[in-house]
């Protein structure tokens, strides 16, 4: 999910847990807590509490619905003068790659336990002010492809679509397959 106000951006990715029924439906849910709420209003998106809190919310609704499984999910809002925050629950992530190929992991402390367990914990994180490119990715990028290869690969593509492409590409295997979903986000500052 991604939507520009005239604030900033605000991505989200989610990623149902495999191998669990009602994977994709905890994933669909937690997206359209995320709409819902940037569209509202009374919610500021730019605060990282508004997203930590909401996080919580969607955790307990998750597990409390019957056809729901479990869910990562990271939330990341980006204004227009280079604030980002945000927060996340389960293994998906967020980068910042700063030009020079540094990565500051927006997400390293967070719990690996996913939303609709009733047990998520949730972590919020702002950063400021950031240059580079933000990734929010699920698994499937930042388990199988080396953050080398992932730097690498934002360094030689300035389209965003194309740094998006490449990035699914690095963990295609030869015979053409992914080794699990894979879902990413790009948000550029100069």
């Amino acid at each position: 999910m991604a939507r520009q106000s005239a604030r900033g951006a605000i991505v989200a990715v989610a990623d149902g847990a495999g191998g669990l029924p009602g994977g994709a439906r905890a994933a669909e849910l937690a997206i359209r807590a995320v709409e819902r709420s940037s569209a509202d209003v009374g919610f500021d998106s730019f605060d990282s509490a508004h997203w930590l809190d909401l996080l919580r919310r969607v955790d307990r609704a998750i597990e409390q619905d019957a056809l729901a499984g479990e869910t990562t999910l990271v939330v990341v809002a980006a204004t227009l003068d280079g604030r980002l925050c945000g927060a996340s629950a389960g293994d998906s992530g967020a980068w910042v790659i700063g030009h020079d190929g540094t990565i500051d992991d927006l997400t390293a402390e967070q719990q690996r336990k996913r939303l609709g367990t009733g047990r998520a914990q949730p972590i919020p994180f702002v950063r400021s002010p950031w240059r580079g490119c933000m990734l929010a990715a699920t698994d499937g990028l930042l388990s199988f492809a080396s953050s080398e290869v992932i730097v690498r690969t934002l360094q030689r593509h300035r389209n965003l679509g194309g740094a998006a492409l490449a990035l699914i590409e690095a963990v295609r295997s030869p015979r053409g397959l992914l080794p699990d979903d894979v879902t990413v986000a790009l948000l550029r500052r100069p």
